[in-house]
């Protein structure tokens, strides 16, 4: 009877293997996207040197122009020490977009003590370019007080918007703006 059980345990091992290394690899390329969250990954000073002089010339804003909705995912490390400096502007950004008629939803996120995300939302390009002269996105023209909290230059990223629940935000139904 046991010698009957042999092939299901194979098959068993080989799919729990297969799992294995299906969620080990999702989960490097995962660490390489968020290489920035990993304390092993160090970039080369050259790439640091590189990032420095694309972040503070030209703001380093990636990303396509498709139609639609649009966002900004921004990455921010603080330096030790800076993390409620760091948090400080974030509230100031957070009173800026408060001002915004185009910009929302706006989170600001800490992710560990020195970790922070800004997801913030637009109803299309033009309000994700009106968001940049605005009072929210004008903050990150601070280079100076800047320079001084952060690791290195913000990580910012030009999303789009594919999907999403508009009804409720942090529990409480949401009534649409009717155009």
């Amino acid at each position: 009877m046991s010698l009957l059980l042999i092939p299901h345990l194979l098959a068993l091992l080989c799919a729990a293997y297969i799992t294995a290394i299906v969620i080990c690899t999702f989960l490097n390329y995962l660490m390489r996207i968020m290489g920035i969250l990993i304390n092993h990954w160090e970039p080369t000073e050259e790439e640091l040197r590189r990032r420095e002089r694309a972040y503070w010339e030209d703001f380093p804003w990636t990303g396509d122009e498709t139609l639609g909705r649009k966002a900004y995912f921004v990455t921010l490390v603080a330096k030790l020490g800076k993390e409620e400096a760091l948090q400080a502007f974030l509230k100031d950004v957070n009173r800026g977009v408060d001002d915004e008629p185009l910009t929302g939803p706006w989170f600001g996120f800490r992710f560990n003590k020195s970790t922070f995300f800004i997801f913030e939302t637009f109803p299309d390009t033009d309000g994700r370019e009106a968001h940049n002269v605005r009072p929210g996105g004008l903050n990150f023209m601070r280079a100076d007080e800047l320079k001084n909290m952060l690791v290195h230059p913000a990580q910012s990223y030009k999303m789009d918007v594919l999907h999403g629940k508009y009804g409720v935000i942090m529990g409480q139904p949401v009534t649409p703006v009717v155009k």
